[in-house]
């Protein structure tokens, strides 16, 4: 790491001490004692990594980031009407992939919103990613669903909607948006932020959507989707602070 930021001064936790089977991880060797410990840069650099060193030895056997540094996002917008999300338009992803013309100013607010998202948990919680371990967040624009009461495939009308166990979906993670009566989009910061967080309580807690446990996994959503609205309110350019704690504002109608 010294190599890496040369000048730079480095600090370190407190040695634990543990017994290191790299098979746990998927590597050869054979089972270690060692110290384990987190190194932080004290610079601007904010480099940080978790070092596993042999007790005998002093040598190095495992040591990776603690800093995730890739939001995995992709965009798809439905033209079609159909209820497969994988025949909506993918119009931007973290590969390097722009459709230009067709990468409305709807697809790129939520980009970024994701961006925005992603940064908090990670600044604030440590977090890499709505899954934990930076799997691809998929986000549906125009999004439709089937419904089973009616046999059809209708659209999301004014609201919004964390997937990741529908026919289609197998078990990646996807936010829906649909939009209101009149067509237009039904997409806000504090609505992104809202489903994302559906997506880290199910991943995490495993609350059913039942009664009290139902409520609690929507307060957590309400509460984290308004608390990162804020933190990036200036940056979006909304410095109106009268609309501080209302959910949606920024919908078409508010």
């Amino acid at each position: 790491m010294q190599g890496k930021y040369p000048g730079v001064n480095f600090t370190a936790s407190e040695p634990q001490f543990m017994v290191f089977d790299p098979k746990v991880v998927g590597d050869e060797g054979p089972i270690r004692v060692v110290w384990k410990m987190d190194v932080r840069s004290a610079g601007a650099s904010a480099d940080a990594e978790c070092l596993l060193v042999d007790a005998a030895s002093g040598e190095v056997v495992l040591h990776y980031s603690l800093n995730p540094t890739a939001v995995n996002r992709s965009i798809r917008i439905n033209s079609t009407e159909s209820c497969n999300p994988y025949a909506w338009h993918e119009v931007k992803n973290d590969s390097g992939f722009e459709d230009t013309p067709n990468y409305t100013q709807e697809a790129r607010n939520c980009y970024e919103f994701l961006g925005q998202i992603y940064d908090f948990y990670s600044q604030v919680h440590k977090r890499n990613g709505l899954n934990g371990i930076g799997g691809q967040v998929h986000v549906g624009l125009r999004a439709h669903i089937f419904d089973e009461r009616i046999n059809d495939c209708v659209p999301i009308i004014s609201n919004a909607i964390y997937e990741t166990y529908a026919l289609y979906l197998a078990d990646e993670d996807w936010l829906l948006f649909g939009e209101d009566q009149l067509g237009n989009g039904w997409m806000a910061q504090d609505m992104v932020a809202h489903e994302f967080t559906h997506g880290v309580t199910a991943h995490e807690s495993e609350l059913i959507y039942y009664r009290e446990s139902g409520a609690i996994d929507e307060s957590f959503a309400d509460t984290w989707g308004e608390w990162i609205d804020q933190s990036y309110m200036a940056s979006n350019g909304d410095n109106d602070t009268s609309v501080d704690w209302l959910l949606g504002e920024d919908l078409p109608g508010g």
